[in-house]
């Protein structure tokens, strides 16, 4: 695991050398299942996610993803899938 520690170090160095962060290395496991938008890295068992990188287990991003897209798999928040609103005045109670 302390490759993954190393390169978050890196990372909040801002270390020239590191180039785009869009193509980090990844140190075994899975892709995860949920797409790479904001994971920079992963092990087999954490993840480099955030616009200010932080070491998450895949447990604790998968959580964070679900509060924040209402449990949406896709990522997207809301709950019509043409993003419509067709509600009318009143309605919402």
């Amino acid at each position: 695991m302390a490759k993954l520690d190393e390169l978050l170090a890196r990372m909040t160095a801002r270390d020239p050398d590191l180039g785009d962060w869009t193509d980090l290395p990844t140190y075994g496991g899975a892709a995860p299942p949920t797409g790479t938008l904001g994971v920079w890295s992963w092990d087999h068992a954490r993840l480099i996610v955030g616009s200010t990188p932080r070491i998450d287990t895949r447990e604790e991003w998968a959580e964070a993803l679900e509060l924040a897209t209402g449990g949406r798999a896709d990522g997207r928040t809301g709950g019509r899938a043409n993003n419509t609103n067709n509600t009318k005045e009143g309605d919402l109670r």
